[in-house]
């Protein structure tokens, strides 16, 4: 993530894509940790929503906007970018997992 996410701003998650062209991908968010196999990896997240993505060669830029809402603060996400990818273990590769405590 590109800056703490607080309450009323926007943040950015950074992914990046290895390969010299482009490709697609899911970030998986929910709001539990996980550590269940797939893909020849790890799935870090127990995901409620996935939100698919085309990745551009060298990084992935996708915008959040976080909601004035002061019921959020404190609220716990988890996000866990897969993207396409033939080099990788089954053909996906698999971000760290990234958790996110909305506040002020």
């Amino acid at each position: 993530a590109s800056a703490p996410p607080f309450l009323h701003t926007t943040m950015t998650l950074d992914l990046g894509n290895s390969a010299p062209w482009y490709t697609v991908g899911v970030f998986l968010a929910g709001q539990a940790r996980a550590a269940d196999p797939g893909f020849g990896g790890t799935i870090l997240v127990d995901p409620l929503a996935s939100f698919p993505f085309v990745a551009p060669p060298g990084t992935l830029h996708w915008p959040i906007d976080i909601p004035a809402d002061e019921l959020l603060a404190g609220t716990l996400y988890t996000v866990q970018g897969l993207l396409l990818d033939p080099g990788a273990p089954l053909g996906v590769a698999l971000s760290n997992g990234l958790e996110l405590v909305l506040g002020f």
